[in-house]
């Protein structure tokens, strides 16, 4: 999924499903590239991690990325990606988000 961010704050809700109470680990693959942004993730308002900053001198695949590791209760938990802003050297704020992944522990 390609974003283009023409105004800030931009927050993006995705559904995430867990299907039992539980421990998991929420990865994603985004692409890299100069015109893109640096985002934040969140499950439920918890935050994972430092933001990840997407630019890059080329377009390239993050491959996976572990955000993080989660204690769930079953059923349906909101990941909120957010764009927090660029570097100095990216020349925008797109997000390109390939895939999410809940994987039970």
């Amino acid at each position: 999924m390609l974003v283009t961010v023409s105004q800030l704050p931009l927050m993006l809700p995705f559904t995430v499903t867990a299907p039992a109470d539980g421990d998991y680990t929420l990865s994603v693959a985004c692409t890299k590239a100069p015109d893109y942004g640096i985002y934040a993730f969140t499950v439920d308002g918890t935050s994972l991690g430092q933001p990840f900053d997407l630019s890059w001198p080329s377009i390239e695949p993050t491959g996976p990325v572990r955000l993080g590791k989660l204690a769930l209760n079953r059923g349906k938990h909101v990941l909120r990606v957010e764009c927090v802003g660029k570097s100095l050297a990216a020349t925008g704020y797109l997000l390109g988000l390939d895939w999410v992944s809940l994987r039970a522990e």
